[in-house]
């Protein structure tokens, strides 16, 4: 006889994965974005648009994977602020200077508040309801 095992649909470390995400899905882009301008798909004129669209993509994910548990606003507040922390950081230690506060201002907000629009979508319903399905 098999032992029903509960399932944990919000567990912990939901900021730091959706933290994780976001920095790798920004990497990911950035490259692509980067070849795109070699192969001339993409003018220099665009480059910090599409640098806005990519961290608005970041943001988008970081609010949605965090958006799983309890204090979800919470979580994908921190998780933003700690994404928008290693993006400056990574952009600091590339570039050697800091840059404009208020591009640096602007970053921060934009994912923050992205970041707490998109964690009100609940992915947990959808989840119960394949959960209950796969029970029986």
């Amino acid at each position: 006889m098999r032992k029903k095992q509960k399932v944990k649909i919000n567990g912990r470390g939901g900021g730091i994965r959706a933290t994780i995400y976001s920095v790798i899905i920004t990497l990911i882009l950035i490259l692509l974005m980067s070849l795109a301008v070699k192969k001339e798909y993409i003018s220099e004129d665009n480059i910090k648009a599409s640098l806005i669209v990519i961290n608005i993509i970041a943001a988008i994910i970081c609010g949605v994977v965090s958006g799983c548990g309890n204090n979800k606003l919470v979580v994908s507040i921190i998780a933003a602020t700690a994404y928008s922390a290693i993006i400056i950081f990574i952009g600091f230690a590339l570039n050697g200077t800091i840059g404009n506060i208020g591009s640096i201002m602007l970053i921060l907000t934009m994912t923050v508040v992205i970041s707490a629009l998109t964690s009100r979508i609940n992915l947990v319903k959808s989840n119960k309801r394949l959960h209950k399905m796969h029970k029986k």
